[in-house]
């Protein structure tokens, strides 16, 4: 199959996890023999196309306006026409020009928001969301041929705000390394300045700083004199 995903870029070990989970995507289609295109709708970075060595996923950039609700006549072309021509696409966001490029596919679209459904994040202004997805958002729903929820209780605001026709709840993807030898493992604390007997705290899961304090948290860390908070670093360090 030709399938488009639809997302913020491809990297295995990109801090953001909507990316990691892309890629893991991506990386496992492409494995079982399908033609997998990424393709990233930014408003800061070139155009681009390349063909990855990772696998031989194509890769594609496209660039778009300023203005939120434009999707920008290059990103207009790929997706009506045949450069982005696919048997499914695949969205990765409830971003306004993720729902506008999916108005002009011919071929069936799934949409997995990635939390943009959890309640902490509805409940951030509150009344864009609300117009947004009345607006935009709803219809983006109700036309995807499938919706996927990470969680249960993101599934259940799914079905309150968009009614999709087919809803799967099915935890995000983790792509399994070998653990760390150990001169990997000496090499990779000695990185992060770690002494022997250092401990290293880590957390797994988002911080929302609108609604856990983690602005602030941060901010106390660094004022007080304790080491700087660093994401990605491996559990087994």
């Amino acid at each position: 199959m030709d399938i488009v995903h639809v997302g913020f870029g491809y990297g295995t070990e990109a801090l953001d996890g909507r990316v990691r989970a892309v890629s893991a995507y991506a990386r496992g289609l492409a494995a079982r023999g399908h033609n997998v295109t990424l393709v990233t709708l930014s408003k800061t970075l070139p155009s681009s196309e390349s063909i990855g060595l990772d696998y031989g996923i194509r890769e594609v950039a496209l660039r778009t306006p300023a203005l939120p609700l434009h999707l920008g006549a290059e990103a207009e072309a790929f997706f009506s026409g045949p450069a982005g021509a696919a048997d499914v696409y695949h969205f990765h966001s409830s971003a306004a020009r993720h729902c506008l490029a999916a108005r002009r596919l011919s071929a069936p679209y799934v949409v997995t928001p990635h939390g943009a459904y959890l309640p902490a994040n509805l409940n951030h202004r509150r009344a864009w969301n609300l117009a947004f997805r009345l607006l935009l958002g709803r219809a983006y729903l109700t036309g995807a041929a499938a919706v996927h929820a990470i969680a249960a209780i993101e599934g259940a605001a799914l079905e309150r705000y968009g009614r999709p026709r087919r809803l799967a709840v099915i935890p995000n993807p983790i792509d399994l390394q070998p653990p760390l030898t150990s001169d990997e493992r000496a090499t990779a604390r000695q990185s992060l300045g770690l002494a022997p007997a250092d401990l290293l705290l880590l957390f797994l899961g988002r911080l929302a700083v609108w609604t856990s304090g983690a602005k602030g948290s941060t901010s106390s860390s660094k004022a007080s004199g304790g080491r700087s908070l660093r994401q990605g670093a491996a559990a087994s360090i």
